[in-house]
């Protein structure tokens, strides 16, 4: 029973990760856009443009939130970061986002170091591989 414990409490870590992670993958892109409003301002004439690319505007907190997102739910990308806690290992991981051609979202989450962790997302199944673990997937 305890073994369960750990795994149902190794998985709501993940989850959360993966969540936390979303966030913070858009950040480069943001980042991007930012670097871009600070040189002379374009004029854009396509009527559908990226959250990316919009041009720079005073947004409150939770509209950039809902930027932050909409990029992280249409963009593909690679990202390698490491989680670091007061007193504990760093520990490096491996992102990777895309957008399949029928528009499912599929995620990557590999951990770098150690015995070895992956969680695939499609949609909304999260499928979740440890070593001496059998593989089990939870709905998001």
């Amino acid at each position: 029973m305890q073994a369960f414990f750990d795994v149902k409490q190794r998985t709501a870590r993940a989850v959360r990760l993966l969540f936390l992670t979303t966030l913070i993958s858009a950040a480069p892109a943001v980042i991007h856009a930012q670097e871009d409003s600070q040189r002379e301002p374009e004029r854009i004439t396509e009527p559908n443009l990226s959250v990316a690319e919009a041009p720079r505007q005073n947004l409150s907190g939770l509209e950039w939130l809902e930027r932050l997102a909409q990029i992280n739910r249409t963009s593909n990308f690679e990202v390698s970061f490491v989680l670091t806690r007061a007193g504990q290992e760093m520990t490096p991981y491996l992102w990777r986002h895309a957008v399949l051609e029928d528009g499912l979202e599929a995620e990557q989450l590999n951990l770098q170091n150690g015995p070895g962790q992956e969680m695939i997302r499609l949609g909304n199944v999260v499928s979740v591989f440890e070593p001496d673990v059998q593989p089990y997937s939870i709905y998001a």
